[in-house]
């Protein structure tokens, strides 16, 4: 039986659940995920990098919600949660990129506890979500207002950003 709702909450919630699924192949591994995921529709996206151990290789693999086609096809505003349209693109990059990837993986300093300011309160905004599984850090973080040690994160989310062409 299919899920259906009229809860947006639900369907955000749908969304990164499905961002979470990424199909790796025999000796892959997930090594990052990255993902925004606005309140209001549109513009919810995740970033995964992806470790080959058999020839060490890196790639990047861009999750998107297609909300405009979902929108219009549930007008009604009853969700079908279990039919939505979430578009992935397998991201090659080059050697080069790879070692600046890696590079900047080895130079994050220190592995704060947390990201999330809790001295805020946001209403409606952005929830970033970040997962590190390297050989010496698994952590997973989700923040919307970063606190300061956001800056040992910030080269990895531009280069994340800028090569999967969400800048």
């Amino acid at each position: 039986m299919e899920r259906l709702s009229n809860n947006y909450q639900d369907l955000i919630d749908q969304v990164s659940q499905e961002f979470k699924i990424v199909e790796l192949k025999e000796g892959e591994g997930l090594l990052i995920s990255y993902s925004e995921i606005p309140w209001f529709p549109g513009g919810q996206f995740c970033i995964s990098v992806v470790s080959t151990k058999k020839d060490n290789q890196l790639r990047l693999i861009k999750q998107s919600w297609d909300n405009e086609y979902d929108l219009n096809r549930f007008s009604s505003g009853v969700y079908n949660l279990d039919r939505l349209c979430i578009k992935t693109i397998d991201i090659t990059i080059s050697k080069t990129q790879q070692n600046l990837l890696t590079d900047i993986i080895n130079s994050i300093p220190q592995v704060p506890n947390t990201l999330n300011d809790k001295s805020y309160i946001v209403l409606d905004g952005i929830e970033y979500h970040l997962t590190l599984s390297t050989n010496n850090t698994d952590k997973e973080y989700q923040w919307n207002v970063p606190t300061k040690d956001i800056q040992h994160f910030e080269p990895l989310i531009y280069f994340l950003l800028t090569n999967a062409n969400c800048q």
